[in-house]
């Protein structure tokens, strides 16, 4: 839709005319705005300035640390480029002084032969144009012609003014997002070069995990097998309790090492990433402790849970880990009772697994999910990397794990999972 065109009853065609010109100059001012990189923005403004101005030549000086350089010039038509950028005092056809002069007092100024001390003779007229942005200096445009009457001859007054207070806006946004640019990449590679070692250190660990089973199973089997033989002669009890050691060490150094694999793997996906039957994968888990569940008389109330999204080996692992340590770190006077409950909060499932237990006081609700932490001493208790490997994988999909206070008197291990699939 076309605004209509209002004209002053003094105005003339002169003066539309100069009305028009400026609207066409502060228009391709704001087109600066758009120009990805320094080096195209300072192309542009000389054009710019050169199609208004009418000059014959003009220098582009931006500041570096308060330090001018030039950058580029265009003289008859002809770009020169400064790349590396000159010294203001590296032309010997610039008038310096004047230049100098209009950046130190941040106002444009002309400069000729009436102007002796800032525009020696021999140079032809022209005009400085600071650029300030903000009380603070961008840099500077020198235009030149061979006669005064050629620079913005044709346009309105103010207009240099204008058009040099957009280009330093300009100048200003084109630095500020290449400054961006460069952070933000130089924070990609950093991230980058941070992820392959990570990834580069998982492949180790779990190659070395992998290597380590093997003697840790030679260890089992061989000292199994010396008990049996030594069993015989009773003259060999020290050695018999000797080999009970060596046993019990390749037990535990090869639960451990199952472990620290199963924490390593905890934040790969082993299986399809879909909404899951909370419900079903708890019903596998308590399938898989149903000797201890029976050894311990274990009273178990699985209340009404939310769908989560993610794979069932991890979930299953998860109410695994929660149950065990529930059925381990029990009461002795009483039977454990476990309750699971949960609820779906704003696309998210928050699921608790309480007990009657012993309870983790405050001050160790957080060390408790560290890799090798067991806060008591217990014959039945593993390898202290449990609780590790469920916060990682809580933590493998935006989730977050706490400790409470159950309300049946021990510990309730609250954990929260999306309940569907996060937005591409």
């Amino acid at each position: 839709m076309t605004e209509p065109l209002c004209i002053h009853p003094q105005t003339g065609p002169q003066d539309q005319c100069k009305a028009d010109e400026m609207t066409a100059a502060l228009k391709a001012c704001g087109h600066l705005f758009h120009h990805p990189r320094p080096d195209l923005l300072a192309l542009a403004i000389l054009e710019t300035f050169i199609r208004f101005s009418g000059a014959r030549r003009a220098v582009l000086i931006l500041l570096t640390d308060q330090i001018p350089e030039i950058i580029l010039e265009i003289d008859a038509g002809q770009p020169i480029h400064h790349d590396p950028t000159t010294p203001l005092e590296g032309i010997k056809n610039l008038p310096v002084a004047a230049l100098h002069h209009a950046i130190r007092n941040g106002i444009p100024l002309k400069t000729g032969q009436e102007n002796p001390y800032l525009m020696p003779s021999g140079f032809a007229v022209g005009l400085c144009l600071p650029f300030i942005h903000q009380d603070t200096p961008e840099g500077f445009l020198y235009l030149e012609h061979e006669t005064a009457e050629h620079l913005f001859h044709k346009a309105p007054s103010g207009l240099p003014e204008l058009m040099a207070l957009q280009t330093a806006l300009a100048i200003n946004h084109v630095r500020l997002r290449s400054t961006l640019e460069k952070e933000v990449q130089a924070r990609q590679r950093a991230e980058n070069r941070a992820n392959r070692a990570c990834a580069d250190l998982s492949l180790f660990s779990r190659i070395s995990a992998h290597h380590l089973q093997e003697p840790t199973r030679h260890l089992l089997i061989y000292s199994r097998r010396l008990d049996q033989l030594m069993r015989e002669d009773m003259d060999h009890q020290e050695a018999l309790l000797s080999l009970k050691f060596i046993h019990d060490g390749a037990t535990r150094m090869r639960n451990l090492v199952r472990d620290i694999e199963r924490y390593l793997a905890a934040a790969e996906t082993r299986g399809l990433m879909i909404q899951q039957n909370t419900r079903a994968a708890m019903e596998m888990a308590l399938y898989k402790l149903n000797r201890l569940l029976q050894q311990t008389g274990a009273i178990i109330e699985v209340q009404s849970l939310p769908a989560v999204y993610l794979d069932q080996p991890r979930l299953v692992e998860i109410f695994q880990i929660l149950l065990e340590n529930a059925l381990i770190y029990r009461l002795q006077h009483e039977p454990p009772r476990i309750r699971v409950s949960g609820k779906s909060i704003s696309n998210v499932a928050r699921i608790v697994v309480a007990d009657n237990g012993p309870g983790i006081a405050e001050t160790y609700r957080l060390k408790v999910f560290d890799v090798f932490e067991r806060l008591h001493k217990n014959p039945e208790a593993g390898t202290g990397i449990g609780l590790a490997i469920v916060r990682r994988i809580v933590e493998s999909r935006q989730g977050k794990i706490t400790i409470e206070t159950a309300d049946l008197g021990g510990t309730a291990i609250v954990f929260e999972l999306p309940d569907e699939s996060p937005s591409p």
